[in-house]
């Protein structure tokens, strides 16, 4: 094989591991915005699943302590405490929003500093009414035997679409859905596979917490917002490399 084949693989494959250099700084940052968002993040969308007269334990077990029926009521206390849960539920939406339109050197709007947080903030309200349409969707495939024999390659079809037009949207300059697939077709592959192993992980540190106590379950959602971050970010990191050469 061709000597200058191989060391452009090597340099090409370099690039998108380490995201350009930018591996540690880019990641931790999205994966501490998204530890920030998740909880707010959670607490919203579960005003729409009950919205959906849908009831989900583990959503329950996390706004135990918190009043549903005062998001988006009228007084004037609760609704200004919702905009701030939305923000705040944005932040990791907001950090990766900066990274990818800088990442594909597209300038910046005009009251950049206000309009890319209300755009965001917009676009984190949509995900949050998204969800449950996408777990009663799921829900209802799941009693059908055929299609639930092929339930991950669906979620995986889920994910990809999802991931896809967040890049759509997020990017101030549309560029071609042909740029962004590949790049969002490995990231619903990796992410469904990182699914797979959460499951089996969280199953086996039930009974090693004595390492970490009551932090184990913490310690290890932490390193899967992290892996998360990466994966989705590595995506991006391809998208941009092959628009780049393309365009």
């Amino acid at each position: 094989m061709d000597r200058s084949f191989l060391k452009f693989s090597f340099y090409f494959l370099k690039k998108i591991i380490t995201l350009d250099n930018d591996k540690d700084f880019i990641v931790s940052s999205l994966a501490y915005y998204l530890t920030i968002s998740l909880i707010p993040l959670l607490t919203i969308t579960y005003y729409f699943f009950k919205l959906f007269n849908i009831d989900i334990i583990f959503l329950n077990s996390i706004t135990t302590n918190f009043d549903i029926t005062n998001l988006f009521s009228n007084n004037l206390i609760n609704i200004f405490s919702t905009i701030i849960s939305i923000y705040i539920s944005s932040k990791g939406l907001l950090n990766y929003y900066i990274y990818i339109n800088q990442k594909f050197q597209i300038d910046k709007l005009k009251y950049h500093f206000i309009t890319s947080k209300i755009y965001v903030s917009i676009i984190t309200l949509l995900l949050c009414i998204i969800f449950p349409i996408i777990y009663l969707i799921n829900h209802y495939l799941e009693n059908i035997f055929i299609l639930n024999f092929f339930k991950w390659i669906i979620y995986s079809i889920f994910l990809f679409l999802l991931i896809l037009i967040l890049n759509y949207f997020l990017l101030r300059k549309k560029i071609k859905l042909e740029y962004l697939g590949i790049g969002c077709f490995i990231s619903s592959i990796l992410l469904t596979f990182l699914t797979f192993i959460i499951n089996i992980v969280f199953t086996y540190f039930q009974t090693k917490e004595k390492y970490y106590g009551v932090l184990t379950s913490y310690i290890i959602l932490i390193l899967f917002l992290y892996l998360i971050s990466y994966i989705i970010v590595l995506g991006n990191q391809i998208n941009y490399l092959f628009y780049k050469k393309h365009v």
